[in-house]
This record gives C-alpha cells, structure tokens and sequence, in this order.
C-alpha cells in the first residue's frame, strides 16, 4: 500500500475539519475581534472589543479536568489473579511515561491529552513499551491530532501518520536517524511518521529516508474520538465529528463581540459625542476639541448654535455592557 499517498488523500478528506480546528484555536486565543460589513468590509471608527470568555470557558474547564485523578480498575473472572499488582504497574507505567516526557522537557500526558479532546476532540499517541538492555523503557510519544491522519479495516486501525515541521537537531537525535547517520540540509524539515500493522516509515521533505518492519502484528498508535458531534453518514459529517469544547457557542462568541463593540462605541461617543454646529453663512464648522474641551467658552451669534446629535441611550448601553465582561 502507498501510505504516503494515502496521506495525501486524507489531507483533502480533512480540509474543512481544519479549518474547523485553526478557527477554535482562534476563538480560545482570542484572536482580535474586526466588525465587517454584509460585504466583509471593515466598519470604520468602531471600538472593537474581543470578549475574554471563551478562553476563560476553556481554561475553567482543563484546570477541572487538571485537578482530577485517574483511576485505574482491573477486573477479572480469576479469583486467583492480583488485579491490585496490575492496576499499580499500569499507574507505574503512566509515571515512568511522565518522568521521561520531563527529562525531554515536554508537557505531561493527562494536561496534553486533556488540551487535545478540549480544543481538537480527539487524541493520539503512540506507545511504544519496549525493553532495551534489560531495562523498560515507557515510551508514550503524544501527537497533535490536528496533524495526524489515520486508515482503518475491519480489525482495527491499519495505518497511522504524523506530519509535522521539525528542527534539524530533533530528527537527527532520533534512533533511526542515528542508525543511518542522517543529516538534514537546512534547520528544519518536514517529517512524515508513518506507522502500519507491518512496520514503520519516515519520510523528510517527501523522500522516503527510513523503513524497518516490527513485530507488534498490530499499527502502534492509540487514537480516541470524542463523541460530541455528528455520528451521521452524511457527506459532510467529518467536519462535525469530534467537536470541541467551543461546538455550540462557535457562532455566538462573534455575534457577542460584536453586540459589546456596539455598545462601547456608543460609550465613546459620551466622551467626544458628534456634534452640529448652526453658524451664520454656512461657514467651517468649528474644531472638535474647541467647543468641547473642559470648562471650553464659545462665542457665537445669536441665531447660531453648537449641539451635540443624538446617537441613542448611552447610559443603558454602558449598564449593558459591563454586565457583559
């Protein structure tokens, strides 16, 4: 099978889905929020406003799922067997996992996996528990998902892939790179980690430089789903499976932000209103910052005159917008 190039199929398949992905990002970084028009023209002299609340949403959220302990439960038909000496070997492997992840300053499991499912929903990694020397050695390597790309058949998974940009140090330090003596020519690459049921390949900047077979009989990449979303047979199902924690205010965060833009731009104008401005001969109007200043003293004619328009209740706009932040 060209798994390289069942990549590149999935990566189509998984267009608007990534667009799906990069707008969350945006929402839960609080990417600056600009009123546009129905032409998607910037408004002018409007004070946008981006709401803090779908980061703080998210955030109370992973800091919950954060402050929670795992429980780990074996159960078994066998009377005889000691599930407590399995349950501490599964909590032991996790923490050697962890203890690895640090020397290789990188985030833990359960905070990665917990960001994962919130802001993707869905996780993966690859666990590779292996015995080098003598010695155990608890590799669990967790991939964005954003990036990963997956094939099944009716055992299971049949293909797995991770895709991603890396420094020239990084794939150099790797086992198999070390093996080969493979050098990058420039400071980074793009590395294709492709693993089957079969074996493992990697290719860097889309030439294949690494294939070995392995005898787990089984793809070793562990993916789960989270199931929010749709689980229908429709065409366009992809985009909406595996929702974050943002499906069902995506839509209203901008409509928000632009409901308090309004409303602050009408507090604005409290501070420096519009204003008219009747004068003899229909000459220039006067500046702003003259007839407005503090304690400012405007002569004029009897039959002229200086006032502001009106733009609506400023005062309930500022009430309603306080309670909003």
């Amino acid at each position: 099978m060209d798994y390289k190039q069942a990549v590149k199929d999935q990566n189509s398949l998984y267009s608007e889905l990534i667009l799906r992905w990069d707008a969350d990002v945006l929402l839960r970084d609080l990417d600056a929020y600009i009123m546009r028009g129905i032409d998607n023209n910037k408004i002018p002299n409007i004070v946008n406003v981006t709401l803090n609340r779908p980061k703080v949403f998210y955030y109370n959220v992973t800091s919950a799922l954060e402050s929670t302990s795992e429980q780990v439960i074996v159960e078994s038909e066998d009377e005889q067997l000691d599930t407590k000496y399995i349950e501490d070997y599964v909590k032991k492997g996790f923490l050697a996992a962890n203890a690895k992840l640090r020397k290789e300053r990188k985030f833990k499991l359960n905070p990665y996996f917990d960001d994962q499912a919130c802001i993707r929903g869905r996780i993966a990694a690859r666990p590779l528990f292996r015995i080098e020397d003598g010695i155990l050695i608890t590799d669990i390597t967790y991939w964005d998902s954003h990036f990963v790309r997956f094939g099944t058949d009716d055992k299971g998974k049949q293909w797995a892939s991770f895709e991603g940009e890396r420094l020239a140090s990084d794939i150099e330090s790797e086992a198999w790179a070390q093996e080969i003596g493979y050098k990058c020519t420039g400071m980074k690459a793009t590395v294709l980690d492709i693993w089957h049921s079969e074996g493992n390949e990697v290719h860097v900047d889309g030439a294949k430089e690494w294939e070995q077979e392995h005898q787990f009989g089984f793809c070793p990449v562990a993916i789960q789903i989270v199931t929010l979303g749709s689980m229908l047979a429709d065409a366009d199902s992809l985009y909406k499976q595996g929702e974050s924690l943002f499906f069902l205010i995506r839509g209203v965060i901008p409509e928000l932000n632009r409901l308090v833009s309004i409303l602050q731009t009408l507090n604005l104008k409290t501070v420096k209103p519009p204003m008219k401005q009747k004068k003899r001969g229909g000459k220039g109007a006067s500046k702003h910052d003259q007839i407005t200043a503090m304690g400012a003293n405007t002569a004029m004619f009897p039959d002229e005159d200086i006032s502001p328009i009106d733009f609506g209740d400023a005062q309930r706009s500022a009430t309603i917008a306080l309670a909003m932040f």
